[in-house]
């Protein structure tokens, strides 16, 4: 949906959505005070009801302002049924996770880490976001990691890394 500067829902997809406040949400009020595309934590749709990352991205008038913010929700659900259909080598696995390094979607056996935290989470030194390094996974095997945002610079970066042995 779009919003307005307050963060009231103005235009949406789901009629529901129409004038929903979503201005306490830490998506908006990042996209709208830094005027960059932004990722949420993890957190519960007000709309649909089922657990998501919003994506915010500020809505600029002529003159560069930032006056709303365009948002939508990626359903953890549908993203962990795409990350299932990848087909890996054996003893590899695709790993997405949030901003706070909480796993959101795993292949394989996506069930068993959603939720969970992978404090090790390889990122790279410069700031860029992109990495490749020999880690232990989650699941503490060693694997070669590449792992790369969602976005670079983005705020509150969603990562995505493949380790294979």
């Amino acid at each position: 949906g779009v919003t307005d500067a307050s963060g009231i829902t103005r235009c949406a997809s789901a009629p529901t959505a129409i004038g929903l406040n979503l201005g306490d949400r830490s998506w908006f009020r990042t996209a709208y005070q830094t005027g960059q595309f932004t990722v949420s934590e993890v957190v519960t749709s007000r709309v649909t009801g089922k657990t998501t990352i919003a994506i915010g991205y500020p809505v600029k008038d002529a003159t560069g302002k930032t006056i709303g913010v365009i948002g939508t929700g990626v359903d953890l659900a549908s993203l962990g049924a795409l990350v299932e259909t990848a087909t890996l080598p054996e003893r590899a696995a695709l790993i997405v996770t949030d901003r706070d390094r909480i796993i959101i979607s795993r292949n394989p056996d996506p069930a068993g880490w959603l939720g969970k935290a992978w404090t090790d989470a390889p990122r790279a030194s410069d700031g860029s976001g992109a990495s490749v390094s020999i880690a232990p996974g989650p699941d503490g095997i060693e694997r070669l990691y590449a792992t790369a945002p969602l976005e670079a610079g983005s705020a509150g970066i969603t990562t995505i890394s493949a380790g294979t042995l």
